[in-house]
């Protein structure tokens, strides 16, 4: 008897939930699978990330801290202070391709990551790892040693390369946080001789928010400063890698491209541009939009955004990097599709190839 009722509350249960999630799934007006009792539409993450049938994996990444969110308000109209890293590191990047600019096929995912790990890093960390110029660095090894470690079963391999991005991470927050002391400095403001007119503006928005009473120990700001340098910069070097690769794909495009940067630049296309010729290439910017649209850099999305949110930091990134490329370069494309899949950002199983020329 207190079986069969046991049985009776379960399928009520379940039927109760089902009621539930299909009238959630038709409020929202949008087409797609039907879900199932309780689980919902959750039995499609039971893929790998190409969409094979193995089971997905559980990242458990964090989520970024609620009160940086109205903070972020404070240093968003600062981007500007970032354009001479951005610049810097792309002649970097240049000089790389250009090497081997004769025509081979260029697997864009490994150059590209160490490029925007080094714009993320000076960014929002105030230091630079000069990661495209030395690959066997002991912070650029331990990240790569921790995406491997997503593909193997070895711990402590992770925790290996973990202790020297905590121990790193760290250290430059107790230099910044010393330097702050130094100056007594106790709030951000445009006046400032540190703080957001300069490349530390993120660290010193946490130090600084730490300081105003928001108190943020040291763990908490090293687990946000590595949060931005990991997502920070893999997402922004997916967003370049399939931008390229669609612009070496539409001729027509990369042409449009290039004549919107000479009638905004002139006739000097080697200067860099500033901070408002950048805002000026619109049609740069639907073309990234438009790639972003077709590869979207991070393919799955765990929260409701109710808002638009912080993109001008990635979109001026993505803007003096292909406007560089494009400027310098004719990009061909490869032999091979990309096959898409999707970790944590949007990668390629089988990478993702383009061949390049340098323009006259």
């Amino acid at each position: 008897m207190i079986l069969i009722l046991l049985l009776l509350i379960f399928l009520l249960c379940l039927i109760g939930s089902w009621i539930y999630l299909l009238r959630d799934s038709k409020s929202y007006n949008i087409p797609g699978p039907m879900p199932l009792p309780i689980i919902g539409n959750g039995n499609l993450f039971l893929v790998d990330s190409s969409g094979n049938n193995i089971k997905y994996r559980n990242d458990n990444k964090r989520k970024i801290l609620l009160f940086l969110t109205t903070l972020a308000g404070r240093w968003a109209s600062y981007f500007d202070s970032f354009l001479p890293v951005f610049l810097k590191n792309e002649k970097i990047l240049s000089e790389q391709l250009k090497r081997r600019a004769d025509g081979s096929l260029i697997e864009l995912f490994p150059i590209f990551a160490l490029a925007a790990l080094d714009n993320i890093a000076e960014s929002i960390m105030g230091v630079s790892f000069e990661a495209q110029k030395d690959r066997e660095s002991k912070y650029v090894k331990a990240i790569d040693d921790d995406v491997l470690f997503a593909l193997t079963p070895y711990k402590r391999l992770q925790d290996k390369a973990l202790a020297v991005l905590h121990n790193h991470t760290k250290d430059v927050i107790e230099m910044r946080r010393q330097q702050l002391k130094n100056t007594s400095a106790n709030k951000l403001n445009q006046n400032s001789e540190i703080g957001m007119k300069n490349k530390h503006a993120f660290l010193d928005l946490l130090l600084l928010a730490e300081v105003e009473g928001h108190g943020l120990d040291i763990e908490s700001i090293r687990d946000e400063v590595e949060t931005f340098m990991f997502e920070g910069h893999d997402t922004t070097a997916s967003g370049l890698v399939y931008g390229l690769y669609c612009i070496a794909k539409h001729p027509e495009v990369q042409r449009k491209i290039l004549e919107e940067q000479m009638e905004i630049l002139g006739d000097d296309l080697e200067r860099d541009p500033t901070f408002s010729e950048l805002q000026q290439m619109k049609y740069l910017e639907c073309v990234i939009k438009e790639s972003l649209r077709l590869y979207p850099s991070v393919p799955i999305i765990e929260r409701l955004i109710t808002r638009d949110v912080g993109q001008k930091f990635a979109m001026l990134e993505l803007k003096v990097t292909l406007a560089a490329l494009v400027r310098r370069f004719k990009i061909l494309p490869g032999k091979r599709e990309p096959q898409p899949c999707g970790d944590l950002i949007l990668r390629s199983q089988n990478g993702v190839q383009v061949k390049i020329l340098p323009r006259n």
